[in-house]
């Protein structure tokens, strides 16, 4: 935290480093006029950041040198003779009136802003320059009604706020914002861009009430874990074809829920803390349910430890349905599916419940190996065509961040034939507030590494989309529907189905060395 003439500002290292970018010249855009609130953030938050960098600032937040300065053209040439010899970077910092005072009846205001704004976006297009936007949000924000929605909406001075927590949007480069040609279209998008740096903040306070309310109910305690001798001796006398993998260190196998109770019972209680940890779990004392005596259940274990690290559960179609039907399978009590695709699901094999335990999730490695085995235990049976399951994106994902994440799949991966035939029993809603995610989607196309960092602009800890969905993605697969799981937190739920044979060649290599 800095402090400066009473104005206080709080920003993460993440959207701190993003302020600074390596460019020749980029555009800075505030949403704040108040000068006091300014000069504080330039004196405490830019030049000490700055280094190599000059800031040109560009105050229209007073109508009399406006018309003058919008129409100038040749501002970067004496922006070039005026910093070029001294410093690597120039940032064009704009600071914009905002809409924080302004009422219907205020027409000529209305107007000046409008002009202001529709100029901005002229030289935006015009320049080419990489665009950020910095967001700073109030502690104490109260909105009025009946407020022209302007660009830069936000604090002034009269919210009598000294406290502002800073938010940083990544480059909005050149190609981003090609595609959008006329002005009132660009100003849609920077406006949409600037509110939902702010939406992660807006619900985190709601979020601490919910939590309050949801700490209140009880949790049924977890139990201690089973004695690890009682579990390594019924890995023992499992038979070798059930090992997949083994080395010194690690054990990959997979077994039937009666050929291993005390694992299983181990592996309910793993599921629970795991899934707790990431405000999901049933909160009952351990997480298994009705559908996992008809499963396989595939794990890793550390011989060394003796603890599990983490596990898969299996559903194959063409053991589950003929036996007790379609409803053996654990999707059917998240989605409607069609009658007519009981064909379709013979092919498939369901997999969930999947966890890395906490202390193990930094590395890829488990997921990894846990995937090697997967891939050599459903490649054995020619029937296995299709890969399907729910992944979670849990609730520490703000709604803004779940609500893009669901259209940008939807627009870009959801499956072409299959996905009219699969429809939630509990549809996940989100009232959208006048926030335009369609033309924000439209402009990242199917570009995954961009729309991550997106998720992380969003994300006040930088976290991009799940590890689990974004692995999936890059292995072809495809979205079927989306469902919000009531008995597990609400948590929203993205049903995946991959064709085995679609299954990148690096993976299959990775996957068939010894």
């Amino acid at each position: 935290m800095t402090k400066s003439n009473k104005i206080n500002f709080t920003i993460t290292k993440h959207d701190q480093k993003r302020i600074f970018i390596q460019s020749t010249h980029y555009n800075l855009i505030l949403n704040n006029s108040d000068p006091i609130i300014i000069e504080s953030l330039i004196q405490d938050i830019l030049i000490p950041g700055a280094q190599d960098h000059k800031i040109i600032k560009y105050d229209y937040s007073v109508e009399d040198p406006v018309a003058k300065k919008l129409k100038t053209d040749d501002w970067i040439e004496w922006s070039n003779k005026a910093y070029n010899t001294h410093c690597k970077h120039i940032i064009h910092l704009y600071v914009l009136p905002t809409s924080a005072s302004i009422h219907l009846r205020h027409w000529k205001k209305i107007a000046f802003v409008n002009q202001v704004e529709n100029a901005l976006m002229r030289r935006l297009k015009k320049t080419g320059f990489p665009i950020l936007l910095l967001k700073m949000i109030p502690e104490n924000r109260i909105e009025n009604k009946f407020k022209i929605t302007s660009l830069t909406k936000n604090a002034s001075i009269s919210n009598h706020s000294n406290q502002f927590e800073l938010r940083c949007s990544h480059p909005i480069i050149k190609s981003e914002i090609s595609g959008i040609e006329s002005i009132n279209e660009l100003r849609r998008y920077i406006a949409s861009r600037f509110k939902i740096l702010e939406s992660s903040k807006r619900e985190s306070l709601i979020q601490i009430l919910i939590d309050w309310i949801e700490s209140k109910k009880p949790l049924v305690k977890i139990p201690e874990t089973i004695d690890p001798l009682i579990l390594e001796q019924e890995i023992n006398n499992l038979s070798p074809e059930h090992i997949l993998i083994e080395n010194k260190q690690l054990i990959i196998a997979v077994a039937a829920f009666q050929e291993i109770p005390n694992l299983m019972l181990e592996l309910g209680r793993l599921r629970e803390i795991t899934f707790r940890a990431h405000n999901e779990g049933t909160g009952k004392a351990i997480d298994l349910d009705s559908y996992d005596p008809f499963y396989k259940h595939l794990f890793a274990w550390d011989k060394t430890s003796r603890k599990i690290l983490g596990a898969y559960r299996i559903g194959e179609g063409h053991k589950i349905l003929p036996i007790i039907g379609r409803k053996g399978l654990y999707i059917t009590s998240l989605f409607k599916i069609h009658a007519s695709m009981d064909k379709f699901l013979l092919q498939c094999v369901e997999l969930g419940r999947s966890f890395i335990t906490p202390e193990n999730q930094k590395s890829n490695l488990i997921l990894f190996l846990l995937w090697k085995g997967l891939y050599y235990y459903i490649l054995k049976n020619p029937n296995n065509k299709f890969i399907i399951g729910p992944v979670s994106i849990s609730k520490d994902y703000s709604k803004m961040s779940r609500l893009l994440i669901m259209d940008f799949l939807s627009k870009y991966h959801a499956h072409p034939e299959y996905s009219k035939f699969f429809k939630p029993k509990k549809p996940y809603r989100f009232f959208k507030n006048n926030l335009s995610t369609e033309i924000i989607i439209r402009n990242f196309e199917n570009d995954l590494h961009k729309f991550d960092k997106l998720i992380s602009e969003i994300q006040a800890n930088s976290v991009k989309i799940p590890v689990l969905l974004r692995q999936y993605l890059k292995q072809n697969a495809k979205v079927l529907a989306f469902n919000r799981d009531p008995q597990f937190q609400n948590v929203l739920d993205a049903l995946i189905i991959l064709e085995l044979k679609n299954i990148s060649e690096d993976f299959q290599s990775y996957f068939e060395k010894k």
